[in-house]
């Protein structure tokens, strides 16, 4: 085990890499430190989602905000929205009036979303120490690339001997 020092936002992204296991490509010894490391992160991520879940009511605006998007936004050939939304410009004054039409009946819904975003923003970016078992290099699946890779290798969780 090592004791690592990590913002929450990469501990969070850490505890959803462990979260994601295939039983199928994957062998036994990775398993166990998604297994371990899981259980070691759960508490932590579990309190994050507690401090800035969402109400009811803030759910229903986000809900709202979502079908409009979905509704002015540009799709993909699949029928999907495409990310960052782009809305056309033959449409933006429309999208534009009844956005500006939700934010104000929602007037006080939304800014207290924007200041809970502030919040968790700010916490995500706090640093907690957290001790995490480790995994040496050659037992890492070939699967295990990119971001999820590299986020191991800063917070020194795969060991290359």
């Amino acid at each position: 085990m090592k004791k690592i020092k990590v913002t929450k936002k990469d501990l969070r992204n850490l505890h959803a890499i462990f979260e994601q296991i295939d039983n199928k490509v994957m062998n036994k010894d990775y398993i166990e430190f998604c297994f371990r490391n899981k259980k070691l992160t759960e508490v932590e991520k579990e309190l994050l989602e507690a401090q800035f879940k969402k109400t009811e009511e803030e759910q229903a605006y986000l809900e709202s905000e979502w079908t409009l998007l979905n509704k002015y936004g540009i799709k993909d050939k699949n029928g999907n929205l495409r990310f960052p939304v782009i809305v056309p410009s033959e449409s933006e004054e429309e999208f534009n009036a009844e956005y500006a039409k939700l934010q104000k009946e929602n007037e006080e819904i939304y800014n207290k979303l924007i200041e809970k975003n502030e919040e968790e923003a700010t916490e995500l970016a706090k640093e907690i120490e957290i001790e995490l078992h480790t995994i040496d290099f050659e037992k890492v699946p070939d699967e295990i690339v990119g971001t999820a890779y590299n986020l191991l290798r800063e917070c020194e969780l795969i060991i290359v001997k």
